[in-house]
This record gives structure tokens, sequence and C-alpha cells, in this order.
């Protein structure tokens, strides 16, 4: 339903005043309540006391303003409402762009640039952008090096390993829980032919991201296993057995996984184990207010009923002895 016979004047919600021109701009507006506030403040303030269901095109006067509201974001109370258009030309900016985690407490921030950009030799141009909590995101403006980053390393920064992610949109720092950890996993029984450094990081990119082969493994000290430094998502199930085939034969390589940190069965993060788990705390918690809730209420019920039944003896005891 479209509102109609609006006149621009000074709006009580916003603040603002609408010109009086005489011509006519198009406006986008949804109001998906009663705001109760006897106006919405629509670029030069628009009087109405309406409730709309769906977006709607209301002509507002005054050609002189059209530029300026017509591409103002709308406000109903204290939601924001933000044009798909707008949300469409952010997403395009980011489309090449990767998230990366490093501990910027440890490296400056500068200092990583500089290590990661003598790394990756790209061909574009490449921002970095603090997010906090460690995360940042790299802003990168061609596909050809969002995969020669995604695809390649692993990257050392000072000691620590870069890990990299795609960007998504609505990516948010504080919802973000650390799976990860870094584990020396053993290729036990391994041909000593697959024992050259390319062949066991490939391998090692089916259990996570690999992060380096073991000095030993590489003189060959011992023929007893592989062993290469792997990053795992223990989020995610880890394998123990992968499948290895070239031109001429295959077989079914054991994986055995070294001194792994707590993960949470529960939470799957790394740093505590299901006991410790403050989300399961807090479900324990809610189960216990709701049951004792429960209990309370049937009680009161118990108690009522009793009640009731006392009262109904008492008037029968009365008109007994009447």
């Amino acid at each position: 339903m479209l509102c109609q016979g609006f006149s621009l004047r000074f709006c009580n919600w916003c603040y603002q005043v609408g010109g009086v021109g005489g011509g006519r701009v198009r406006v986008y507006i949804q109001v998906g309540y009663l705001l109760g506030l006897g106006a919405v403040g629509v670029g030069g303030g628009l009087e109405t006391d309406h409730s709309v269901g769906e977006w709607g095109i209301v002509d507002i006067e005054d050609e002189d303003e059209k530029a300026g509201w017509a591409s103002r974001d709308l406000v109903e109370g204290r939601r924001l409402i933000i044009h798909e258009d707008g949300v469409k030309r952010g997403v395009e900016r980011f489309k090449f762009s990767l998230i990366g985690r490093l501990d910027l407490m440890k490296t400056k921030l500068a200092i990583a640039r500089d290590v990661a950009m003598s790394l990756w030799k790209l061909k574009g141009t490449c921002q970095f952008i603090p997010l906090g909590k460690v995360f940042f995101t790299f802003l990168l403006d061609n596909e050809e090096d969002k995969f020669q980053i995604w695809w390649g390393g692993p990257w050392h920064i000072e000691s620590q390993l870069l890990r990299v992610i795609p960007w998504v949109p609505n990516f948010d720092v504080l919802k973000q829980k650390n799976s990860n950890a870094m584990v020396w996993i053993k290729f036990p029984g391994l041909p000593n032919e697959y024992w050259e450094e390319d062949i066991l990081m490939s391998m090692a990119r089916t259990i996570g991201n690999p992060v380096q082969v073991d000095g030993s493994t590489l003189r060959r000290n011992t023929g007893l296993y592989a062993s290469v430094l792997v990053d795992i998502d223990f989020s995610l199930p880890v394998p123990t057995k992968i499948f290895v085939e070239n031109d001429k034969y295959e077989f079914v390589q054991e994986v055995i996984l070294g001194r792994t940190p707590k993960v949470c069965s529960h939470c799957k993060v790394v740093g505590h184990i299901v006991s410790e788990c403050r989300d399961v705390r807090k479900e324990i918690h809610v189960e216990n207010v709701t049951t004792k809730a429960g209990e309370d209420g049937k009680k009161k019920m118990k108690n009522n009923r009793n009640k009731k039944k006392d009262e109904q003896r008492e008037e029968q005891d009365k008109a007994g002895d009447k």
C-alpha cells in the first residue's frame, strides 16, 4: 500500500527540513511496522502515521533535493535498511580478497606486509586491513594473486604460520573460534622413493595445511616413518588413512598423529576439553533452570489443587453443621 498526499516540511524525528521546489523525486521506503513517531525521516522529512508491509515508491516533492535524498539509506526508528545495490558494491570490491590470521602482537603489521609481499611476488596491488583479534583482510585486485596466496605456501612470517581463508561477507572476528593446531604427523612404512619433500607436502595436504618436512626425514636418518608438521583443523574429521597412487602403483598409507592439544568434542575449539567447556556449562545451567521452573510450576499447580480441595472440604463441613 502506498501513501498519498505527503508534503515536505520539518520532521520532528530526523530534524531535517525538506525543500519546497516544484519538481518530484522518487524515493524508496519500507515501513514494516507502525513507528508511533508521527513521522518517518526520509530525506527532508515525510509526515505520516501509516504502516506499509512491503517496499513502496513514494513521490516526494522538491527536485532540488533529488540527488541528496535519493541516495541516502533509510532509517526506521533504530533499524537501518541498507540498499541492496550498496551491499553488492561492497561485495564486488572484496571478491578477490582473503582473510589472514597472524598474531600482530608478536610481529608488526609493516614487517608482516613486507615479508609477505616478498614471498608472494604478486602482479597486482595488495592492501592489508587489520580487523582485530589477530585477523586482517588482504584486499586484492585480481583472481590470479588470490590463488597464488591461497594455494601457495605454507607462508611463514617471523616464525609464525600465516593462516589464510577466503574472504566471506558478514565476517565477524568476535564469532571466530580457533579449531586449528600444528601437529607432527607420521607416515609409517612409507616406501623410500616417496620421501621427496614435494611428495610428502602433497600427502600432508590431505590432512591439513603442511608447514614443513622434518629435517631427519629429509636426511633419511631413519626409515621407520616420514614426518611432516601440519596445521590441522580439528573441527573437521581427521583421516587415519589416505589413498596414494601414481601411474603404475597405488597403496593405502596409514597416518599417525603426534602429540595433539586439548580439543573440545562439543564446540570443536582447541585449548580445552568438553568437561571444561563454557558452552556446555551454559547449556547445563539453562537446562537446570528450565527443569527447576517446570518442577516449581508442577508444585504450584499441585498446591493450588490441594488448596481448592481444602476449601471444598471446609464448605462441605460448614454445610453439614447447618
